[in-house]
């Protein structure tokens, strides 16, 4: 079971760097479109552009990537 700093480190790697698009991100993490979309969102991406990536531990603070982190 992956841990939430590799959730993020996952994010960043492999959407941040372009190796997968949003649908890809939630089949792999077993996660909704929606959901996948949420963690892209918050760490600062805007469609599929990097915008100000938010910092580790804002990421792990987060409620909403808590609630989707107990989803995998």
């Amino acid at each position: 079971m992956m841990t939430i700093h590799e959730l993020y480190d996952y994010v960043i790697e492999n959407y941040g760097k372009r190796k997968c698009w949003i649908s890809d991100l939630a089949t792999t993490l077993n996660i909704s479109r929606e959901d996948a979309n949420y963690l892209t969102f918050f760490l600062g991406y805007r469609r599929g552009k990097e915008g100000l990536i938010k910092s580790e531990i804002q990421f792990i603070s987060d409620a909403g990537v808590k609630a989707i982190y107990a989803k995998i």
